[in-house]
């Protein structure tokens, strides 16, 4: 793998453990009651975390085979992916969505 590559990697690695990171961000900051259009952006971004970790350790590993500057990246884009994980996994995510009366 050449090095360019493997750097670009490790960014994009990074970058999606910040994405992931962002949208945990975004859930936190919600109310507890939701409307419709927050749940549906609450769904949304669960999905980008759960894909942020995937694509930022994943990418990290890729970025490993590189020079040293991409070995740092790689080691950081895993960390923000493990991170991101263990946000998800070890925090509650208690909303409640309100439904319209019709």
């Amino acid at each position: 793998m050449t090095e360019r590559i493997a750097r670009k990697l490790g960014f994009g690695g990074t970058a999606a453990g910040v994405l992931a990171l962002g949208a945990y961000a975004y859930v936190v900051a919600l109310p507890y009651r939701l409307s419709p259009m927050q749940g549906r952006l609450f769904g949304v971004a669960i999905v980008l975390q759960l894909l942020g970790v995937a694509f930022a350790v994943g990418l990290g590993i890729a970025a490993l085979r590189g020079t040293a500057r991409s070995r740092r990246l790689a080691f950081i884009a895993i960390a923000l992916g493990i991170l991101a994980l263990l946000f998800v996994m070890f925090t509650s995510h208690a909303h409640s969505v309100s439904r319209p009366i019709a």
